[in-house]
């Protein structure tokens, strides 16, 4: 009696094979997307900025963060271009707009994300 009924607490504890693989795929999928999406810029000799830039593109799309939050960094590159443009820091304010042009289309992505959500949940 008392074997029986400690086979059948051991078959309830045994973890469904099909949840344990889904659950290690989410928790390791965007380290394994990042780590790819970081090897890839490397391989296609891209800086240091850009190399991170895309990889928070790519962890955005797996994440998904509120626009609102991505457009601070669009707006904040975009003053800090005006100041090297005040400055004469020609070369590096155009690296920073191109960076702030990124994080607005990333901006614009998110929105158009959200308003399909949106509209598909009413």
């Amino acid at each position: 009696m008392l074997d029986k009924l400690i086979l059948e607490k051991l078959r309830l504890l045994k973890p469904d094979k099909k949840k344990v693989a889904r659950f290690l795929f989410e928790k390791y999928a965007s380290i394994l997307f990042l780590a790819i999406a970081m090897f890839l810029g490397l391989y296609l000799e891209w800086n240091k900025m850009e190399v991170l830039i895309f990889m928070i593109f790519i962890w955005i799309i797996i994440n998904p963060v509120a626009s609102r939050i991505i457009i601070f960094p669009a707006l904040a590159l975009i003053l800090l271009t005006a100041l090297l443009l005040i400055f004469d820091a020609r070369l590096l304010a155009e690296d920073t707009a191109v960076y702030a042009y990124f994080f607005l289309a990333m901006a614009a992505m998110m929105g158009i994300y959200e308003l399909r959500r949106e509209k598909s949940g009413e």
